[in-house]
């Protein structure tokens, strides 16, 4: 049986997506960009988002660390 593909009524609320502010922009690049996925890529691996560190600081675990405690306890 082959699949069927999915539209936008296939999607629950279970599976809204967390940051649709961010895949609208994304898929506007990706139009703008002539649909070349290389490019898009070289787009979002530039963006200052993707050059930060996921190396923890001090003040990062101040601030996450109540948060984190109460979701994982």
């Amino acid at each position: 049986m082959a699949s069927q593909p999915l539209d936008g009524s296939d999607f629950g609320p279970q599976n809204e997506p967390s940051h649709p502010e961010l895949l609208d922009e994304l898929s506007t690049a990706f139009e703008n960009y002539g649909y070349d996925p290389r490019r898009l890529i070289r787009w979002i691996c530039n963006s200052d988002a993707y050059g930060l560190t996921s190396v923890s600081n001090k003040t990062n675990e101040k601030a996450d660390a109540e948060p984190f405690l109460a979701a994982c306890c």
